[in-house]
């Protein structure tokens, strides 16, 4: 049988443990999307950098990619002709605006920002327009989110341990009075129905049921008062008739007379009606008969 104590600790944990999921999902997911964010902010703010050393010369677009390890740069003139690419840029990125996750070259997940824009063009030529695509890798931003929830896994599994801890001590102090309460209980017999139990200082919501309690025994004792008293009528009532029958009979094993047979049965038959009454009584007491009551003239 599981005790209150365990059943109010384990809904409390499993309350809190929800609410604190629910917090450290939320702190989670922001952490994340704020790094996701910072990262891709600064993606495109490198690609547009990128864009601004475009020029547009007489023999096309001249456009040269620093060699930055873990990143690539791809760029497409408007017919669609690779014009630059990264140093060490084996295959192509994909030709796409925006941002967006990527496979990089060397197999590595990444995350890629592309941009259409006109390079600078010192003659005032018409512009033309150019596709560029930077890709970069995504391990550290991985790596920044898999610490973030190895700590909220530690730091949310500590403060449930704490909260359980806390929790245990506190409704073992609150439940305090349900122990003294079972103590003085555990004393209490049939010879021992007078004592009633403190309700001075029991929390409100033991009060009422201490009460109840304290009722409970004076019904108790008046029922056993009740009992012995019964017993104690019943034997008086049972002494007179007895005493009589057995004077009866020892006159009658010296001198027998017809009179007193007579009034032996006599005896016999006012206990066998005050025997009738007593289980009558009994009876009613255990709800066998039904009683029907009606008013009658005193």
């Amino acid at each position: 049988m599981t005790s209150l104590r365990a059943r109010l600790t384990v809904a409390l944990l499993a309350v809190v443990g929800v609410a604190l999921a629910t917090l450290a999902l939320a702190l989670y997911v922001g952490v994340r999307d704020a790094a996701w964010q910072q990262h891709d902010a600064g993606l495109v703010a490198r690609a547009r950098g990128l864009s601004a050393i475009a020029e547009n010369e007489d023999e096309g677009i001249e456009i040269v990619f620093p060699a930055v390890p873990g990143a690539f740069a791809e760029a497409w003139g408007p017919d669609g002709a690779v014009v630059a690419r990264s140093p060490g840029l084996t295959g192509d990125l994909p030709k796409r605006t925006g941002t967006f996750d990527v496979t990089l070259p060397d197999g590595r997940g990444g995350r890629a920002y592309g941009l259409t824009f006109h390079p600078r063009d010192e003659r005032d030529r018409p512009p033309v327009e150019v596709t560029l695509v930077l890709a970069e890798g995504t391990e550290d931003v991985a790596a920044a989110e898999a610490t973030v929830r190895t700590r909220f896994l530690v730091l949310g599994g500590l403060a449930l341990e704490l909260v359980g801890a806390v929790t245990a001590w506190l409704l073992a102090r609150g439940l305090a009075p349900l122990g003294a309460l079972r103590r003085d209980l555990a004393v209490i017999d049939e010879g021992r129905l007078g004592t009633r139990l403190p309700v001075e200082g029991q929390p409100s919501e033991l009060a009422g049921p201490v009460k109840t309690l304290n009722e409970l025994l004076a019904r108790l004792e008046a029922a056993f008062a009740r009992e012995r008293q019964f017993t104690a009528d019943v034997s008086h009532e049972l002494r007179t008739p007895l005493a009589g029958l057995r004077t009866l009979l020892e006159v009658s094993q010296k001198a027998p007379s017809p009179a007193d047979h007579a009034q032996a049965l006599a005896i016999v038959l006012q206990m066998c009606s005050l025997v009738e009454n007593l289980l009558m009584l009994a009876r009613v007491d255990a709800g066998q008969i039904e009683v029907t009551r009606a008013p009658v003239p005193l």
